[in-house]
């Protein structure tokens, strides 16, 4: 089985797609924080609370394929560094800098990234007219959530730019395995990189499933270990992951010429 077709349809039709969904959402994403903080209301808040969810699916199913670019731009800690340094962050806006994306980049990853802005539009403690009046009555609060969406459509551009063949070029360094010096030195571990994103996702949801039910600390449940404490979408986190796995095991390309991963596996286990 050719496996350089292999290797472009996973990329065309697996990876692409998700990293333009992703650019594509982070940028609706800081739109919709751009509008709150300019009128902060009920209706804006859950536009952008649809948006961060949005977002923060095609993140988690970005990380089924986490080589390549998402490493050497190392945007993995600033787009989502864990677990969040509250006290990075009230340094931060107890300063009189402006907070743009270029100062969040230059002060590092516990400043950045989907968990800080999800605490900022997401807060179980409080109801939702609290949320909107701490972003009405602090400035810098509303300054800091318009930067943290910004910053990440921006990481997600780059990401998304750095696969797309027209500008950094990883999808050829993918598809031409062995044969192009920027990606890897053969077909074989360029499946294996595939491979392994596919079963590092697959083991993360199963992780983030079973470390709150105690299945990971001798039968002990940790609650605060669960995804998305703040907005309550950590299942929606894991079915991402299982998505996009299955995604890019059958991504092929329309017509007889379409192969996908799962048809190599197939052909491999077949005696």
């Amino acid at each position: 089985m050719d496996r350089a077709a292999v290797l472009a349809d996973v990329a065309d039709h697996g990876i692409l797609p998700l990293t333009g969904a992703l650019a594509t959402r982070t940028s609706s994403l800081a739109l919709a924080a751009e509008a709150l903080c300019a009128a902060p209301s009920q209706p804006e808040l859950r536009a952008a609370r649809r948006a961060w969810a949005g977002a923060r699916e095609a993140y988690r199913a970005s990380q089924a394929f986490g080589f390549g670019p998402v490493d050497e731009l190392r945007l993995a800690r600033a787009m989502d560094f864990a677990p969040l340094r509250l006290d990075a962050v009230a340094e931060l806006l107890a300063s009189d800098e402006p907070i743009t994306p270029a100062l969040l980049a230059q002060l590092g990853a516990t400043v950045r990234g989907f968990g800080v802005l999800e605490r900022y539009l997401f807060d179980p403690y409080v109801d939702d007219a609290e949320v909107l009046l701490r972003l009405q009555e602090d400035l810098r609060r509303c300054e800091y959530v318009v930067a943290l969406a910004q910053d990440l459509a921006e990481s997600a551009g780059r990401l998304d730019a750095a696969w797309r063949p027209d500008s950094g070029g990883f999808r050829d360094a993918l598809a031409r395995a062995g044969a192009d010096p920027r990606g890897f030195s053969s077909q074989q571990a360029a499946l294996a990189a595939v491979l392994g994103g596919l079963v590092g996702a697959t083991l993360q949801a199963e992780e983030a499933l079973a470390k709150p039910l105690g299945r990971l600390d001798g039968g002990v449940p940790q609650p605060d270990a669960a995804l998305a404490l703040y907005s309550a979408h950590g299942l929606m986190e894991i079915r991402a992951w299982l998505v996009a796995v299955r995604a890019l095991y059958v991504a092929r390309g329309a017509g007889s010429d379409g192969v996908a991963l799962a048809d190599l596996v197939a052909a491999v286990d077949t005696p």
